[in-house]
């Protein structure tokens, strides 16, 4: 019930040019915030194949590069997907797939809505999917902090 309600937001604030939430308390913008590495909550992908997201220069495009998993557990070879920004609030980025070949029932092709939970998260919405519909969540990859060079003596050293 809550993602319906913050979905129905979102989509209604982004038309309305409104902000919300944590990016908006903080006065960062999406594009700060998307930047970077992410993976879908409860995979492998941030240790294996994170989704690495960047934009142009002028912000009128994301880059989405992955490598999508087949059927059979493998991943396909690492893929750029170019995303021309509609739209933004604080919280969501209206985008258009270049190339989508997926169309709603009149038709037209599907655009996407990225939205924001907060630094942490995020998720996927669709033009033809219900307002209380979504992907599962995509959380941020955090640092490697698990690793530790290995300590060696040097030579000469009283421990060598």
């Amino acid at each position: 019930m809550a993602r319906t309600v913050f979905t129905l937001l979102a989509l209604l604030l982004i038309l309305a040019g409104c902000s919300y939430g944590e990016a908006a308390a903080s006065g960062r913008d999406p594009y700060s915030i998307l930047a970077g590495q992410w993976g879908w909550q409860g995979t492998d992908d941030c240790a294996a194949f994170p989704k690495k997201i960047h934009f142009s220069p002028n912000h009128d495009y994301m880059y989405l590069s992955l490598a999508p998993r087949k059927n059979d557990g493998t991943r396909k070879p690492r893929h750029e997907y170019r995303y021309k920004v509609l739209g933004e609030g604080q919280n969501v980025l209206h985008l258009s797939l270049d190339g989508e070949w997926r169309h709603d029932t009149s038709g037209a092709p599907v655009t996407w809505y990225l939205v924001i939970v907060n630094h942490d998260e995020i998720f996927w919405n669709r033009s033809d999917w219900p307002h209380d519909r979504g992907t599962k969540p995509i959380v941020r990859c955090k640092p490697n902090t698990s690793f530790k060079p290995i300590a060696k003596p040097l030579r000469g050293s009283p421990a060598a």
